[in-house]
């Protein structure tokens, strides 16, 4: 009986001292990061990802609060970060983002989250933060992989508010330094254009679609630069050139073929060429009845047949 007992007892000792150098070793890992203590980021993962936001939310604060020193922390509050942004808490991520950088100036390893904040304060329409977030993102990492993507959201939003040299000058960034990223190459240029053509400087709009033009294999933004190429030339009086250019589009693609339709149906009726835009008009309404232009179209219309009336 006493052998069996001292029996019971050895084996306990021997559990006792597996469980608490188990604990030992996960307090250890935790504190230095090694491998084992994943498992409260994993766990608050798993919740991230099965949409339990509030679950997940817990699991990092206590990570922060039980573990300030470890360098799990970055990752709690970055991921808490993105959970705020699932859950629409906008000024929440930005605040976590924040402090973040706050605590880890000179880690390489808030890169992302420069680039975040930035992207979060234009999609709370805060848009000078914005502007100032991505200005901050690209001094501090001039080679970071996000770079261009910074440079032209800078752009568009300075675009937005009415900066345009600005705006033009972020552009002009991405056409001289990065003209082999293909898709902000194409929009920096088509973008630069409005802007010009905005201001009537019809010469410097046309130089910047044609940019797009002869750079893109990109059917969708070839033809609408091609587009604006055609207003250009409508605007400019080149009426000719015009139908030129929505005749192509028509005869070449089917896309944005409501749109040169009604170039080219405004280019005959500019040039007085009734019965033509007429026809094109006619064209137009019958493929896009419920079209945007459908009232301006029918005056037009209703204009060409008092013109062509004899006079009593």
């Amino acid at each position: 009986m006493s052998a069996m007992k001292n029996k019971l007892i050895l084996s306990l000792v021997i559990l006792f001292s597996v469980f608490t150098g188990y604990l030992y070793a996960e307090e250890q890992t935790i504190k230095t990061g090694a491998k084992v203590a994943e498992e409260p980021l994993a766990q608050a993962k798993k919740y991230f990802d099965m949409g339990r936001y509030e679950e997940a939310i817990k699991i990092y604060n206590m990570i922060k609060i039980k573990y300030p020193d470890s360098s799990w922390v970055l990752e709690a509050q970055n991921m808490t970060a993105k959970t705020y942004e699932k859950q629409g808490k906008l000024q929440k991520a930005i605040d976590e983002y924040t402090d973040i950088i706050n605590k880890n100036k000179e880690s390489e390893k808030t890169e992302e989250v420069f680039f975040n904040i930035g992207r979060l304060l234009s999609d709370n329409h805060q848009m000078d933060r914005a502007i100032n977030a991505y200005n901050l993102y690209t001094k501090r990492f001039p080679s970071g992989q996000y770079f261009v993507v910074a440079v032209f959201n800078m752009a568009s939003l300075q675009k937005e508010k009415g900066d345009t040299n600005a705006a033009l000058k972020n552009y002009e960034i991405i056409m001289t330094d990065y003209p082999n990223e293909s898709w902000f190459y194409n929009w920096s240029a088509i973008y630069s254009g409005h802007i010009y053509y905005k201001h009537k400087e019809y010469g410097k709009a046309l130089g910047y679609y044609e940019r797009v033009s002869a750079k893109t294999n990109n059917k969708y933004l070839k033809t609408l630069a091609s587009l604006y190429t055609g207003m250009v030339y409508m605007d400019t009086d080149k009426i000719d050139e015009a139908k030129n250019v929505f005749q192509a589009i028509l005869k070449t693609t089917n896309i944005f073929t409501e749109e040169a339709l009604l170039g080219l149906g405004n280019a005959h009726y500019k040039a007085k060429e009734f019965e033509e835009a007429s026809e094109v008009y006619q064209s137009l309404m019958d493929m896009y009845p419920e079209t945007n232009w459908k009232n301006d179209i029918e005056r037009k219309l209703e204009d060409i047949t008092k013109t062509a009336q004899p006079a009593k």
